[in-house]
Formats: structure tokens, sequence, C-alpha cells
């Protein structure tokens, strides 16, 4: 799938999309389009044409652009999962995210030598950490405990030390102490 850039400051455009296409997404989510109410089958719609755009941008600015919508209706509906958009918009992610290691295949068969591929491996590495992002491995609590018991284990050594003799008198360096009086 070779895709080619927007012009700067040009949005994608979204296929047609019609009531049947709306009702074979509203039967996928599992339930009939025609049940639901005008205002229902209006959100209903937003959300199909918002996602679909989401598939193509992978961020909700031009999404909702080009949906004719805005990003408050994108946050209420994830915030109370209208519709299941919830798992809808998993749904159209990892959409974008395909499409964006298809795009990362053909780049790897352009590639040139000298060809910077930052852009696209921060990108994978955003929308597909599992399997992009260079894996680090957090400290666990075995070795927390370890670390800790050692500290302790160092910090009483250290305080069960004998100090020196001159220290033990009570003198200190520069300091006349018991058995060093000057005749």
């Amino acid at each position: 799938m070779a895709t080619e850039p927007m012009p700067q400051g040009q949005l994608p455009e979204l296929p047609r999309l019609d009531e049947t296409y709306y009702a074979g997404k509203a039967e996928a989510a599992g339930f009939a389009f025609a049940s639901l109410t005008h205002r229902q089958q209006k959100t209903w719609r937003r959300q199909v044409a918002t996602l679909e755009a989401y598939a193509i941008t992978g961020e909700f600015t031009s999404a909702t652009a080009i949906a004719g919508c805005n990003r408050t209706n994108v946050n209420y509906w994830v915030a109370n999962n209208t519709m299941g958009f919830c798992d809808r918009l998993a749904e159209a992610h990892d959409r974008f995210a395909d499409r964006l290691e298809a795009i990362a295949h053909h780049r790897v068969e352009l590639q040139k030598p000298n060809d910077n591929p930052v852009l696209l491996i921060a990108l994978l590495n955003a929308n597909r950490p599992e399997k992009y992002r260079p894996t680090s491995q957090p400290i666990d609590d075995t070795v927390k405990a370890v670390l800790t018991t050692l500290q302790e284990v160092g910090s009483a050594a250290l305080a069960a030390r004998t100090p020196p003799a001159a220290l033990q008198s009570g003198g200190s360096r520069g300091e006349q102490g018991e058995g060093t009086e000057v005749g």
C-alpha cells in the first residue's frame, strides 16, 4: 500500500460514507442503525467519519476537521464510551499503526544508505511500542531489596568500625589528646 504524502496544509479526503456504510458499521458493532434515534444516528455518523479519518491521519485535530466535528466531541465519546466508541477507537488506531508499518516496509524497499529514518522510527515507536520500542527492564522488587540490604549492611559496618587511636581519646588532628602533653 503505497501512500503519497499530503501537501502541507491539505487534509486527506474520506471515501464517500453513505447510509449503507454506516448501517454496516453499526451491525458490526452489534446494533441496528435504523433503530437509533435521529440524534444517535447523527452521532454515529460523526463517530464513524472521525474514526475513518483517524485511521488515516493518526491524530484528532485533522480527523475531527475532516469529519466535521471537534475534539470536544471525541473527548466526550471517550469519557462516556458513547456507542462503544473506545473499542472502535482502538481498532482505528490499529488500522493507523498497520498503515505506518506498510509505509515503513515500502520505505525500507526504497531506502538509500544516506536516508534518515528517524521520524518513521519515532512514529513506529509511539504507535506500536510493543513491537518497535527498545525494551529496558525496570528494576524489580528483588533487586531493590538486595540494594537496600547492601546499603544497610554497609552503613552498619561503617558505624561499627573502631575509630583510629587519636580519635578514641577525643582528639583530632591538630589537637592534643591524652598522653600527648607538651612539657
